[in-house]
């Protein structure tokens, strides 16, 4: 990308990840939902909070997805566990989904394993990378309508999320598809109606106009 290009879409990504990340004050939670990804700095997230009591047990949900194929050797659910025990954590306060492909499914069959374990939180930790936090917590809504939900993520920056195996051009396309879903994915009923100011329209539209449309749906 040539200097004015990158300048450009710098400032229209920095526009939609501003929204898309949504984070609250830590409160102390029954139950924290560990969400796998591609981005191993979620779970040395939630080993640092489970390390501190932020939350009595948590649930590490994701199996293989696109992302993470031959990336871990295993589960994203069992690969960001791994961290919470490696830290210290007691096995006892750590349950395991490899199942959920999606969003959506991590949540169900997340629900599915409280109830297994007879287990009624009614306060939650989501924990997420950065901008995927708006649309964990729209999906969590459509099932836990009213319970307390606190939301985590990484302390990073915009510009300094890109690492490793994340360039800077796949994020970019992954911010873009995500912002996507989060009116496509409220039209299904998979997550509930958020809001999305014109400015971030407007910055979703000249991503796309300049080429950043590999992950939309």
């Amino acid at each position: 990308m040539n200097n004015l290009f990158e300048q450009s879409v710098d400032r229209h990504a920095q526009i939609i990840w501003d929204y898309m990340q949504l984070s609250t004050p830590l409160e102390k939670v029954e139950c924290m939902i560990v969400l796998g990804s591609n981005d191993p700095r979620v779970a040395e997230t939630a080993a640092r909070l489970l390390q501190d009591d932020w939350a009595k047990y948590a649930i590490y949900t994701g199996a293989v997805g696109r992302g993470t194929h031959g990336l871990y050797g295993t589960s994203e659910a069992e690969y960001f566990a791994r961290y919470a025990l490696d830290a210290g954590v007691d096995s006892s306060r750590i349950f395991i989904e490899p199942q959920a492909t999606n969003t959506g499914d991590n949540f169900r069959f997340s629900i599915e394993m409280l109830e297994e374990k007879s287990l009624s939180p009614n306060s939650f930790l989501l924990v997420q990378k950065n901008y995927m936090c708006r649309r964990a917590y729209a999906t969590f809504r459509v099932h836990y309508p009213t319970e307390k939900v606190v939301l985590a993520c990484p302390e990073l920056t915009y510009l300094n999320y890109p690492y490793q195996h994340i360039d800077k051009t796949l994020f970019i396309n992954t911010l873009v598809g995500d912002l996507q879903r989060m009116w496509l994915y409220a039209e299904k009923g998979y997550q509930i109606v958020q809001d999305i100011p014109q400015e971030v329209m407007d910055a979703y539209l000249r991503l796309v106009q300049m080429g950043f449309d590999k992950q939309l749906a």
